[in-house]
């Protein structure tokens, strides 16, 4: 039945919104713009909301002279504008959806939840009542119909289906879309709340002019995924458009180039032919990539003339104008990722040996910049199996690995082993953030042997990682990972933290007689100013004198690194703390450091008891090198002793302290608490002739 009330509408404020739509397309499609779902969805609703907006503003106006217009010219404008209101809805649902990565393209269910109101409004409209249900013309003017709920409660359910989905997924989004989700929630809800109150208002109109508005502010914009110099999608572009590849389910391989001579030619010509060598780089791969503005001249290779279209002209076709927006990926984008690498995505293995063909046959070809022919030599990288990548961030990992380890000229294909390695180093490394968050990081300690008093009196911390799908790790593998991923300082500070604690708890010292633990230390974390404090607050909070701590730094650190922390070195070692120089003899034994530094210990690489075990000369090496560092009134250390022959060879070189797994393997605390308890009670009972072994 219809409402009583009179409504009054005022057109000027979606013609207001209609100008803020129409400024938001310009700056939208000036520029070029990766066809991502989230793209597609504010590109449709852009050019949706143009007609919807006019026939908002038609309709006001026709209904404020309602006496002046024929019947049939209003129910016609009311009915279609009736019929597309509710696909508003549709598209917020539709977005909604895309930025919480809960649709695909080929998901039929879910297009269908999000075109339901849509589909309903179609049949509803027409039937029956016609527009009778939404509105009725009577003396004292327009009021509204029953049906006009049913729209609100369209639009109220799309508020609160946003709402939800915000708060759901509110620790996966994006920066700023949770805001502009809750944003979109609001303006919905508000204006089906104020259109119920003050129909005449038209503040839908308003709220999906300030709802694109809010969407275009966390759209990625043009100076955050293009590269400056050369104007191709950076490898921000790229990771956002291989997840959505990812997410759509497409086949798609991956070129990439490294052009090894830029750099050359910067040095030699200056930066200024650099940057336009670059510039003309970039312009051949910029030819592969569809362009908003125009498409741009393909890259010139010779081909015989045909009826029948050649694989270079069916590749060219593929490279499209951005415009068009289609609802199907472009089968080739280019990128730039670092300043002399490229990056073309191919959505077919075909096109993919076509574009290598394309590449190489260019860079035989030299470069013309301002009259200087220049010629560039190319290293390709192709990865044609891409199904194991989770993201995009994925696959600029495994690029940033294998990038460095193919020869200058070269092209190499990443095959599936290689993939399967470096997809576990991948793996490896998401775990160590993720243990390193979670602080699940275990030690296991393993005890030194102390010559003269034939006890244990030390100890090294060694750090454990089990990982979810491969198990426990050795810290061979983990550790360099963790360096070049700039975790090693967490995981060392990890490490002493559980060191103080394993301190405090056991009564080390007292009850073990303990009298240093070893732990290892990243020079990265070492060389900051502010590490001596924090090493001294974390001591305090447990409660752990300076002294038994020594901080064991490997010799295969250059000698610039550890002129780097020198200073934090000198002043640690001032307030009681120990240091000692682990993997002595692995790159040839430089004493500079011993010399230049403050080192307690040394520990001599396992190398050198092995080579003693089988040479002469390299035993009366390691006799030397140990009487040369105790004369320097620097304890020694053999590390690696498995055997007994080699014990009692390290013995025999009179060196203060053995470590290694004749002895014992590193132990978990409380088996190490048992066995050192025990070890060190036989030999105190039997005069230092009774060991026990550990097996496990």
């Amino acid at each position: 039945m219809p409402m009583s009330l009179t409504i009054d509408y005022m057109y000027a404020v979606p013609v207001c919104a209609l100008l803020i739509v129409a400024t938001l397309c310009m700056r939208f499609f000036r520029h070029r713009q990766l066809p991502i779902h989230q793209n597609k969805i504010f590109a449709v609703t852009l050019l949706y909301s143009f007609p919807y907006l006019a026939l908002m503003t038609a309709q006001a106006a026709l209904f404020q002279n309602v006496d002046r217009v024929k019947g049939a010219v209003v129910v016609l404008v009311s009915l279609v504008y009736y019929i597309v209101q509710p696909l508003l809805a549709s598209l917020l649902l539709a977005y909604v959806l895309t930025v919480t990565r809960k649709r695909k393209s080929n998901d039929l269910s879910m297009s269908l939840v999000v075109t339901f109101y849509g589909v309903i409004f179609v049949f509803l409209t027409p039937v029956g009542v016609g527009t009778r249900g939404y509105f009725a013309i009577t003396e004292s003017g327009v009021t509204r119909g029953s049906l006009i709920w049913a729209i609100h409660g369209a639009f109220i359910f799309a508020a609160g289906f946003t709402a939800v989905m915000a708060f759901r997924y509110r620790k996966t989004l994006r920066e700023g879309v949770f805001r502009t989700l809750m944003g979109l929630s609001l303006l919905t809800a508000g204006s089906v709340v104020a259109e119920i109150f003050f129909p005449q208002m038209l503040l839908s109109g308003f709220a999906l002019a300030m709802g694109l508005l809010l969407i275009y502010f966390v759209l990625d914009k043009t100076e955050e995924v293009q590269d400056p110099t050369t104007g191709l999608l950076n490898i921000d572009a790229m990771t956002n458009f291989i997840d959505e590849l990812i997410l759509q389910e497409y086949s798609y391989s991956v070129v990439i180039v490294k052009v090894e001579n830029l750099k050359r030619i910067n040095s030699v010509f200056g930066y200024s032919i650099g940057n336009r060598t670059l510039k003309s780089v970039a312009e051949f791969f910029d030819s592969f990539s569809p362009d908003i503005r125009s498409k741009r001249k393909q890259p010139e290779v010779e081909t015989t003339e045909s009826a029948e279209p050649t694989e270079e002209k069916t590749l060219s076709a593929k490279c499209g104008d951005g415009r068009a927006m289609d609802t199907a990926l472009p089968d080739v984008w280019a990128f730039r990722l670092l300043s002399n690498q490229f990056a073309i995505v191919c959505a077919s293995k075909l096109d993919q040996d076509i574009l290598i063909d394309k590449v190489r046959a260019r860079f035989k070809e030299p470069f013309e910049v301002l009259g200087m022919e220049l010629r560039l030599i190319e290293t390709i990288v192709e990865i044609r199996e891409t199904s194991s990548f989770a993201s995009g961030a994925d696959l600029c990992k495994v690029v940033e690995l294998v990038l460095p380890t193919v020869p200058k000229g070269d092209i190499v294909t990443i095959d599936e082993q290689k993939l399967e390695d470096i997809s576990r180093q991948v793996s490896i490394e998401k775990e160590l953030s993720r243990a390193i968050d979670s602080e699940s990081f275990d030690i296991h300690l393993q005890p030194v042997f102390d010559v003269a008093s034939s006890k244990f009196t030390m100890a090294e911390a060694l750090v454990r990682f089990e990982h979810s799908q491969y198990g426990p790790l050795s810290p061979a593998e983990f550790m360099p990972i963790a360096e070049m991923r700039g975790l090693a300082a967490l995981i060392d500070e990890q490490v002493l933290r559980k060191v103080c604690a394993f301190v405090r708890d056991r009564n080390a010292k007292s009850v073990l007689g303990l009298e240093k633990i070893g732990v290892n230390v990243a020079l990265t974390d070492l060389a900051m100013p502010s590490y001596p404090k924090k090493v001294d607050a974390i001591l305090k909070e447990y409660d752990v004198p300076h002294d038994m701590i020594v901080f064991e730094i490997s010799e295969t650190a250059t000698e610039a690194s550890l002129m780097l922390v020198e200073r934090n070195i000198e002043i640690l070692s001032t307030e009681g703390y120990g240091f000692a120089l682990d993997n002595f003899g692995a790159t040839g034994g430089n004493t500079s450091f011993v010399r230049a530094l403050p080192f307690d210990y040394v520990k001599f690489d396992r190398a050198m008891l092995a080579d003693a075990m089988e040479s002469k000369r390299d035993q009366i090496v390691l006799e030397n090198a140990i009487d040369l560092m105790r004369k320097m009134d620097v304890k020694t250390v053999v590390a690696g002793a498995e055997t007994v022959k080699e014990a009692d060879l390290a013995t025999s070189c009179s060196v203060d302290f053995i470590q290694g797994a004749y002895y014992s393997r590193p132990l978990p605390p409380d088996l190490f608490v048992s066995y050192v308890k025990l070890s060190n009670h036989e030999m105190r009972k039997r005069g230092g002739k009774k060991i026990i072994f550990v097996q496990d």
